[in-house]
Order: C-alpha cells, then sequence, then structure tokens
C-alpha cells in the first residue's frame, strides 16, 4: 500500500525504460516499478527457538512464494498439512516442504497440467528460485528435464541446485 502511495506523490512517471528489443525502447514504466523494486524483499528462515506463530508465517510465506498467493487465506486450504505440521515441528527442512509442495496435486493442476511446458518452465523457476529464466541455454537444459522426467524432475532439478541452496540456504 505504501508503494501506491508513494506512485501518487511521484510527480511524473519514472525515465526507467523497459528491457528488450529496440523497438520497445522508449515505452516508460511506470514509477510503482521502480518504486516497488528499491524495497528489500523480507527473508523468512525457520530456526528452532521460533514461536508457533512465527513458523507458521514461514510456512504461509512459502505457499505464497510457490502457489503466488495465500492459499490458506483465499481459499482456507493447506495443500501439504502433514509436511506443513513437520516442518513447523523441525522433522524436515524448509527444502523438503518446498519439494512436497512441488510435488503436490494442487501444483500439478495449478501450474503444470493447463500449461505448455515451456511455460511450465518459467512458472517454476519464478515459485522455486524466485527469478525469471536467464539464458536460453539454461531453458532448454530445463525444458529437456520437463520433458524427459515430468514435473517431478523439473522440481527436484531446481530444488537441488546450487542457486537454490545458495538463495535460500
Amino acid at each position: 500500500f505504501n508503494v501506491l502511495i508513494k506512485e501518487l506523490d511521484v510527480p511524473t512517471p519514472s525515465a526507467r525504460q523497459r528491457l528488450g528489443n529496440p523497438e520497445s525502447q522508449g515505452l516508460q514504466l511506470p514509477a510503482i516499478y521502480a518504486l516497488g523494486a528499491q524495497g528489500k524483499a523480507q527473508r523468512f528462515n525457520m530456526k528452532p527457538g521460533m514461536t508457533g506463530s512465527q513458523k507458521a508465517e514461514v510456512v504461509r510465506a512459502a505457499y505464497r512464494q510457490i502457489f503466488e498467493r495465500d492459499i490458506a487465506k483465499a481459499y482456507s486450504q493447506v495443500v501439504c498439512p502433514v509436511e506443513a505440521t513437520q516442518v513447523r515441528q523441525m522433522d524436515i527442512s524448509m527444502r523438503e516442504f518446498i519439494r512436497a509442495l512441488g510435488h503436490s496435486k494442487e501444483y500439478r493442476q495449478q501450474f503444470f497440467g493447463r500449461f505448455s511446458n515451456s511455460r511450465a518452465v518459467e512458472l517454476a523457476f519464478r515459485h522455486f528460485l524466485g527469478r525469471g529464466i536467464s539464458t536460453r541455454e539454461e531453458f532448454t537444459r530445463y525444458f529437456d528435464i520437463v520433458s524427459a522426467q515430468g514435473l517431478k524432475g523439473l522440481v527436484d532439478a531446481l530444488i537441488n541446485t546450487s542457486e537454490y541452496a545458495q538463495v535460500f540456504g
């Protein structure tokens, strides 16, 4: 909400321009994009000394990252209730919890079954690594994985990367 308020305070749109081919240059991004990127994204860590409500907030953040919305609030559902309980009790790691969310029937229905393999790869990058695909070679490598092994292979390949370990611990 504060970003929207700041948007109204900006006298003119941001001069930051879209990246891309020369034909699309010159189109200015709204100031809200630049202002939204200035804030540091909140990081969530599951630690042994946390309270139950703090652990529940970390689990909700994982659902928001993977499913692009707070499904417990919006739909009153929990996709992996057993795994969510296990991660709160520190019986399984957050990495294994995220893997379980990626392997879940709900994720398959919402982000894999209704899309082509190329779109599923793009969405998986956003959901599991928090970024888009950076190179054509990277896309080709993971497209081959999803074509040969399906969603489970794609999720496992992304979660087992050193990038995932470095960014998310």
